[in-house]
């Protein structure tokens, strides 16, 4: 084997320097000095800002210089859309082109937008309410549809009140108005097809099927004679006039009429109480399938007097009374040994006001008289205004105020499941440890809650997000990329 010098292991050292010399240079960004025969290396770039560092007042000029949209009038639509535009002059729209309409409310541009970028050649400056997220398409038809529309709205059909639609299931669904109708033509109401087919479309679980039977409306197609599409102050957007509806058919003064209700009289009775007025297996008398137990055990005289009594089944006690016979539990101002806090309706003995007292549809909650959105926003209209924003938490879409909240009594405030940050935590599990810290921090020394300046109090995830809906990215209250920071932290302008 051959020997190595002192000389050689010099070289090779120096050499082992000046490479990881220059492979530290080229990491680090630093210009390599050139050798002998070679251009000069340019440094890499530094890698780009984050996406979402806040624009400098400079970044934002060619935003700026973009020429913003004008209104142009139907008539330059008409030179190259004719098919539509004569379709447009026949239909339920043809009320849009009145020439003394303000611009945003006048012909095509009242749905699609100022047209002048498009007439330029920008094909995506125009709206087009079927490619657009439903809560954005329905707001171009209600500037003319909802009833505290604006008094320079043409009349254009029907109008509902904003806050039932928004309330109701299909807005609820996200099913857009244009799901059903037609922009510019269509049969009546510019619907696409008839209205019982449209509904089948989607409720497919309302059609025959072997071991049950239809309703006849149903089965008619006559969803319409009791339902309305649009907007309704009762569940599932039934009409007003629903329980009329079926004594039109079903002669409450019959004496088998009474027969079949232990004798009771029903004339006035609302029949949707304890029946399902669409579709019931064979044999059950199209009873709701949720029932209270002494309605399915036929033991009505456990609350009524007696038939033989009372015609009219007349209660033995008050409601409230006879709730409490049975549910002592739940009106009990204990939680597990601390003290609760109670449901307003609890408080007060009002189960009716949630509860249905014979059967119900709604398998999520005990006898709920609706659905739990519907049931919980009859009182709490200032969430239901939350609910309807564009974004919204995932129960509050699903309409399901109880995985979060419990009906009756708990020790949290709020009627909250379990304390709020740790609720959060219940779908959130790792949010907390890469975020604004909140709760109470142990530094190895002491415990300290993380405080919200402005108020004092313990900070949770509350502080920065709504709980319900909003109108930014991730729920926050303010848009997330500044100006949520600066509300505590203070910068100078």
């Amino acid at each position: 084997m051959p020997r190595i010098t002192c000389h050689q292991v010099i070289c090779c050292t120096l050499t082992a320097c000046v490479l990881v010399a220059l492979a530290t240079a080229a990491f680090s960004g630093a210009a390599v000095p050139p050798q002998e025969g070679q251009t000069p290396q340019t440094p890499p770039k530094p890698p780009a800002p984050p996406t979402h560092t806040p624009l400098k007042k400079e970044d934002t000029k060619s935003e700026a210089a973009k020429p913003k949209p004008t209104y142009v009038g139907s008539d330059k639509c008409a030179s190259c859309h004719k098919n539509i535009a004569t379709k447009h002059q026949s239909g339920r729209h043809a009320a849009l082109l009145q020439a003394s309409l303000p611009p945003d409310m006048r012909g095509c541009e009242a749905c699609h937008g100022p047209a002048s970028l498009h007439l330029g050649g920008d094909e995506k400056a125009m709206l087009n309410p079927a490619k657009m997220k439903p809560a954005e398409a329905d707001a171009s038809c209600l500037k003319c549809h909802a009833a505290d529309s604006s008094s320079a709205a043409p009349q254009v059909g029907q109008k509902f009140a904003l806050r039932l639609y928004l309330r109701g299931k299909h807005a609820r669904k996200g099913v857009a108005c244009v799901a059903c109708h037609s922009e510019h033509h269509g049969a009546e109401h510019l619907l696409k097809k008839d209205a019982n087919e449209l509904c089948a479309d989607c409720h497919a679980d309302m059609k025959a099927k072997e071991g049950v039977y239809l309703h006849r409306p149903v089965k008619g197609g006559e969803c319409l004679q009791c339902h309305e599409p649009h907007a309704s102050r009762r569940p599932s957007l039934t009409k007003p006039t629903v329980d009329a509806t079926c004594a039109e058919c079903h002669d409450t003064e019959e004496d088998k009429f009474s027969k079949a209700h232990n004798d009771y009289d029903m004339k006035g009775t609302r029949c949707t109480t304890c029946h399902t007025a669409h579709i019931k297996e064979k044999g059950s008398k199209g009873l709701m399938a949720h029932q209270h137990a002494p309605f399915s055990e036929h033991k009505c005289t456990l609350c009524h007097q007696s038939a033989v009594t009372s015609k009219k089944a007349t209660l033995i006690k008050p409601v409230n009374e006879l709730c409490v016979r049975c549910h002592a539990e739940t009106v009990s101002e204990d939680t597990n040994g601390k003290g609760a806090h109670m449901h307003p309706p609890v408080q007060e003995r009002f189960c009716l006001g949630c509860h249905a007292p014979h059967s119900s549809r709604q398998s999520r909650a005990p006898l709920f008289k609706a659905s739990t959105e519907q049931t919980c926003t009859t009182c709490h209209a200032e969430i239901d205004n939350q609910c309807t924003q564009p974004v919204k938490h995932l129960p509050v879409e699903a309409g399901n105020c109880l995985a979060c909240h419990v009906g009756h009594k708990s020790p949290q405030e709020k009627l909250l499941t379990k304390p709020s940050i740790d609720l959060c935590q219940s779908c959130h599990p790792d949010e907390h440890k890469i975020t604004h810290p909140v709760g109470v921090r142990d530094n190895g020394k002491e415990k300290k809650a993380v405080t919200d300046p402005r108020s004092g109090k313990m900070m949770t995830c509350a502080t920065c997000h709504e709980v319900h809906g909003g109108t930014h990215k991730f729920l926050t209250t303010h848009d997330w990329q500044r100006e949520l920071c600066v509300q505590c932290h203070k910068v100078d302008k």
